[in-house]
């Protein structure tokens, strides 16, 4: 049947970036005026999951799947976002628990909404492009290439403390709870969380599960990166102008040029080796973002992070086209 997304390569490209952008940008654009360029406040938490859904739309391709066991799924689904919105609602802060009390609960319940729809569409969508488009998100064939990624990324940190003080810079170790049944409950809130709302599973489907890909036809891994990076970069510009990132330029360039550019390598690089699994990308992107809460790092150390990019640049040979496009592996 005939396809919903657009046939040209440069269509879709360019029909994912105005969905990704257009859905986040959109959403932030009214938080801010809501709140007087003070946040995006609520509409954040929307607006984030862009990326994903833009893929998830152009993933469409009118070929109909049969789904069996209809009620034991949306069962499935229905506990699904009861996890998520248990994420989301007990990583709140305790007063805001408290103080806002069901408003809080019913916002969480909606913004799970979006997690649980992603995540379900492998196993409830009666559209195979969705559901080929999802499973590498979904699909623990590769598992050990996730629990790599979230070791090695535990390494770069930790390890960053153990170099010499003129290359590491000052080291910053964050407070746990005392109790270790607290601290355990904190880490694991913290990755859960950003897995499913802080670059994991509203992130992750989009850059590296569509558009990286798609650029990868016709372009090298490190061209790919390259542009990846920049839309990627560009698209937290209503967050980063509202002080996200720091509140001057000197924090923005640091943040996403010197950081974001060898990460995006690197997760390019984490893609391709994994066969294109988007959970090891997802599972990257989340500990990038929470990891830091809870293990100790040093803070000037960037240039391991070149270092790194530039070493699977050259183990890999980046700069080449691959001869065929890799595709990923079917469950």
């Amino acid at each position: 049947m005939r396809s919903i997304s657009p046939r040209s390569w440069h269509g879709r490209i360019a029909a994912f970036l105005v969905l990704a952008y257009g859905i986040a940008w959109s959403l932030e654009g009214v938080g801010l005026l809501a709140s007087a360029g003070r946040g995006t406040g609520e509409l954040t938490a929307f607006g984030v999951f862009g990326p994903a859904i833009a893929g998830l739309l152009l993933s469409h391709n009118a070929e109909r799947a049969p789904v069996e066991r209809r009620r034991l799924k949306w069962a499935l689904a229905a506990a699904l976002w009861i996890f998520c919105w248990a994420v989301g609602y007990f990583s709140l802060a305790q007063p805001i628990r408290e103080r806002f009390g069901l408003a809080a609960a019913a916002l969480s319940g909606a913004v799970a909404l979006l997690p649980a729809w992603i995540l379900s569409a492998t196993f409830l969508s009666s559209d195979f492009g969705v559901r080929r488009f999802v499973r590498p998100l979904t699909s623990f064939r590769h598992w050990r290439w996730p629990l790599s990624a979230a070791a090695l990324f535990a390494l770069f940190l930790v390890g960053t403390v153990f170099l010499p003080e003129p290359l590491r810079g000052p080291v910053f170790r964050p407070s746990l709870p005392d109790a270790p049944s607290a601290a355990g409950l904190f880490v694991g809130l913290t990755f859960l969380r950003t897995f499913l709302y802080g670059g994991g599973v509203d992130e992750e489907p989009g850059w590296r599960g569509f558009l990286l890909p798609t650029l990868q036809e016709r372009c090298s891994p490190l061209v790919a990166s390259l542009v990846v990076w920049f839309f990627w970069a560009l698209w937290h510009l209503p967050l980063d102008i509202t002080g996200y990132v720091g509140n001057t330029f000197a924090d923005y360039l640091d943040n996403r040029l010197f950081r974001v550019l060898p990460l995006t390598v690197i997760m390019t690089w984490l893609y391709n080796r994994s066969s294109g699994s988007v959970l090891t990308t997802a599972v990257f992107h989340a500990a990038m973002n929470s990891f830091p809460s809870f293990l100790p790092s040093a803070a000037g150390v960037v240039w391991v992070l070149w270092v790194w990019a530039a070493a699977v640049v050259v183990l890999e040979r980046m700069w080449r086209r691959p001869r065929q496009s890799r595709e990923p592996e079917e469950d």
